[in-house]
């Protein structure tokens, strides 16, 4: 078998490919629990308080890239407004574009640079 040196990947090539294929992994993976637990929220919500209106699609800036989601927006018959209860319970706004996670890792690498330690 030949192998043609020219054109075996750096490790800077393979690394950027082995990223992109786990952003793809685990974005397909984030967004079915984003919309299980949505799914969850809505068969489990106070019938009485949150009548079901729409869908409506929302894009969160994540670790793993941009995620968009089709999250469900409820009639809150208490409040008398429109509410999202998936951002309830995750503490997000969807009108925000960046995650809380991507929000605070921005804030440390401003403050102390992105080599620090651990992103966790």
């Amino acid at each position: 078998m030949y192998y043609d040196i020219n054109n075996i990947q750096t490790i800077k090539e393979m690394v950027q490919n082995l990223f992109q294929e786990l952003q793809i992994v685990y974005q397909n993976i984030f967004i079915s629990l984003l919309d299980e637990l949505d799914d969850w929220l809505m068969n489990n919500r106070d019938y009485k308080r949150f009548e079901n209106r729409e869908r409506q699609k929302c894009t969160i800036a994540t670790m793993f890239g941009d995620l968009t989601i089709n999250r469900r927006k409820y009639f809150d018959r208490e409040a008398f407004h429109r509410v999202a209860l998936l951002d309830q319970y995750l503490q997000f706004s969807g009108s925000e574009s960046l995650s809380p996670f991507i929000r605070e890792m921005a804030v440390t690498w401003a403050l102390k640079g992105p080599c620090t330690g651990s992103l966790l």
